[in-house]
């Protein structure tokens, strides 16, 4: 799916990994309007997103269907809560299975020229923050969005009044909830859960390649285990010994797929990323994967022989 949007929209800078085991899926649609430009994705399984969405533009994320709830920033948004990202900022969340969501790239100036136009007060400030918006959107309108875009996913045209684009709607009640203003009051318990979860991804991030220790981790992110644990559960949904190995399996597969050096072996790629247990490590890719490691390998090794 990241492939699919990064095709559609190719200045997007950002990486997605798969965290589900099984086969992860999605579909996504794109399309633009006279302001902005809009994706609307669906997705079975699970999800890590991180990394800049837009560079020059506003992005404007609604949620469509969430059944366990989505995690922005660590922070756990519901179906028909939106939020705001300022260009260039780096999105960091994470989508479980079934989610659905879309999100819309405006210019800053062509979002202020529209509130005016409609009247709304929309103060240029509260474009500064990244952050979820405060409360839900308008229910007539959420249901109206979710019927348009279930239709533009299903191929069929969005049944609205003539002349109305679906960026039309969209617009209206993106910005009618943005001209609420306001932050999110957090609730101190899961912002505490945030801030250790993301100083415990950053050593994460910087040491996949080396052991890392339960005890390290904590020293990282300034708590004790049991708090650790609580912290990745309730942002994630899972353990950090569990978290770390999805991503490893995630490296895993980049390489095996990647174009570079044809004589790579599972082994030494598997090695690389920390897992030494190659009788295991069939079984855990292929539970995440749906398919073994030579497999993803065999599917590389040719076209690398053609291009040579």
């Amino acid at each position: 799916m990241a492939i699919a949007v990064r095709s559609l929209r190719p200045e997007r800078q950002w990486n997605a990994r798969q965290l589900s085991r099984g086969r992860a899926e999605g579909r996504v649609i794109a399309f633009a309007g006279r302001q902005a430009s809009f994706t609307a994705s669906e997705i079975v399984g699970t999800i890590e997103v991180r990394g800049v969405v837009s560079p020059d533009s506003l992005v404007l994320g609604l949620g469509l269907r969430a059944p366990q709830g989505f995690r922005q920033w660590g922070q756990r948004a519901e179906s028909g809560m939106a939020m705001l990202m300022t260009a260039g900022e780096s999105h960091d969340g994470v989508f479980f299975d079934q989610s659905a969501y879309c999100a819309m790239d405006i210019a800053q100036a062509s979002l202020l020229s529209v509130a005016e136009r409609t009247g709304l007060a929309l103060d240029p400030r509260e474009l500064q923050n990244s952050r979820i918006l405060p409360g839900f959107v308008e229910p007539v309108w959420y249901a109206q969005v979710s019927a348009m875009i279930s239709r533009m996913h299903l191929g069929k045209a969005p049944q609205l009044p003539p002349g109305l684009h679906p960026e039309d709607v969209l617009l209206d009640g993106l910005l009618r909830h943005l001209a609420r203003g306001g932050a999110l009051a957090v609730p101190r318990s899961q912002a505490q859960a945030a801030q250790i979860v993301a100083r415990a991804r950053e050593l994460i991030e910087g040491e996949l390649d080396s052991p890392i220790r339960i005890d390290t981790l904590c020293d990282a992110a300034h708590c004790s285990r049991s708090v650790l644990y609580r912290a990745f559960e309730a942002v994630l949904g899972e353990s950090p010994i569990s978290y770390i190995l999805k991503l490893r399996l995630n490296r895993i597969r980049e390489d095996l797929a990647g174009p570079v050096e044809a004589e790579r072996t599972v082994s030494l790629v598997s090695a690389r990323w920390g897992i030494t247990e190659f009788g295991r490590l069939a079984g855990w890719y292929r539970a995440q994967f749906g398919e073994a490691p030579s497999e993803t390998l065999r599917r590389r090794q040719p076209q690398s022989g053609r291009s040579a």
